[in-house]
């Protein structure tokens, strides 16, 4: 036999073996039993295990997704995640005069929600019709102005007067001076 027969043999045996190496591979971690359905919310934050599986796989910490479990993943109208930005400038504060007291304020607008297109975030606000539009900063809607939007409030002026509104409440927080 000579030494370039060898060789050959001597390959296709590695090979052989590194095929096998993989088979072996993909048959035990095919038979692993992997559970990816999401939990009840008001379900205990552990790692349930199978009565078969190894100590070690238990200790894994569990990441925090119960907000994420409780909204549609899969849904039309689902938004990209815009994280909260502080206002580059503050909000403008009412002036108080004996005008604006006797100030007859236009309808007050519904906000419904935010988004960020091409880096600009616009309103989805309603004069109290009941029909909702996009609007961005600075468009005039219902008597009353777009200061400011942000992912949870709007900013509003009409004449002297300056309202907030917020998506989740009556009291938006308000940036606080010593941070800026």
């Amino acid at each position: 036999m000579s030494a370039t027969g060898g060789k050959g043999i001597l390959a296709l045996v590695s090979a052989a073996l590194a095929l096998g190496a993989l088979v072996w591979m993909n048959v035990s971690i095919a038979s692993k039993v992997i559970d990816i359905s999401p939990r009840a919310p008001g379900s205990p934050h552990s790692i349930q295990t199978p009565p078969n599986a190894p100590v070690e796989d238990a200790s894994r910490p569990e990441p925090e997704l119960s907000q994420t479990l409780l909204r549609p993943i899969f849904s039309p109208t689902r938004t990209d995640f815009v994280p909260v930005s502080e206002p580059s400038e503050p909000p403008l504060e009412p002036a108080i005069s004996e005008d604006t007291e006797t100030a007859v304020l236009p309808a007050p607008l519904e906000f419904k929600g935010t988004r960020v297109l091409k880096g600009k975030f616009s309103a989805l606000v309603s004069a109290g019709d009941g029909m909702a539009e996009w609007h961005e900063q600075g468009s005039v809607v219902g008597g009353w102005t777009i200061k400011s939007i942000f992912a949870d409030r709007l900013f509003i002026i009409a004449g002297q007067h300056t309202e907030v509104l917020s998506l989740y409440g009556n009291d938006p927080p308000v940036p606080d001076e010593s941070t800026q």
